[in-house]
């Protein structure tokens, strides 16, 4: 029994400091604010399921999706206008990529029309580029905005 129990404990001791495998890191919901300097501010959050944190061979490869959006919000918290980029990222603990990406602006209240946007991606990155004209005053104003998502060779995401 004894005997038993030490070979059970030296193989998990073995294990457990196996080189060739890594743990992947859980990504969950991510959140920020910026303010400006009339009191509307940025909110960004990050969608999508966690990575997960099973052991990973490190030649495996992974895939994820994940969106984030940036909403534009007045001081009273109401969405004028949102930005956001959904892509997906394959990893496997020595690099990661974006096979895919695609995003969207969507204007939530009158006085904000969206003008363009597009979305591009690069190594393990993808990027919406939005411009929205705020027409509440005597002279319409653009603003043009941009969301980036990343993920690191773990699948973390950010």
């Amino acid at each position: 029994m004894r005997k038993t129990f030490l070979i059970l404990l030296t193989s998990a001791m073995l294990l457990s400091f196996c080189p060739g495998y890594k743990t992947a890191s859980a990504s969950g919901l991510y959140f920020s604010k910026a303010n400006e300097d009339n009191g509307c501010y940025w909110e960004t959050v990050i969608y999508g399921t966690s990575a997960g944190t099973e052991i990973m061979p490190l030649a495996t490869e992974k895939t994820i999706t994940r969106t984030k959006v940036s909403s534009y919000k007045n001081a009273n918290g109401t969405v004028l206008w949102s930005i956001e980029v959904t892509a997906t990222f394959s990893y496997n603990g020595i690099s990661a990529k974006c096979t895919g990406c695609s995003g969207k602006a969507v204007s939530y209240n009158d006085t904000w029309v969206i003008k363009s946007y597009s979305s591009s991606r690069q190594g393990n990155s993808a990027t919406t580029i939005a411009t929205a004209t705020d027409q509440n005053g005597i002279s319409p104003k653009d603003y043009t905005f941009s969301v980036t998502i990343k993920c690191d060779k773990n699948g973390v995401v950010s």
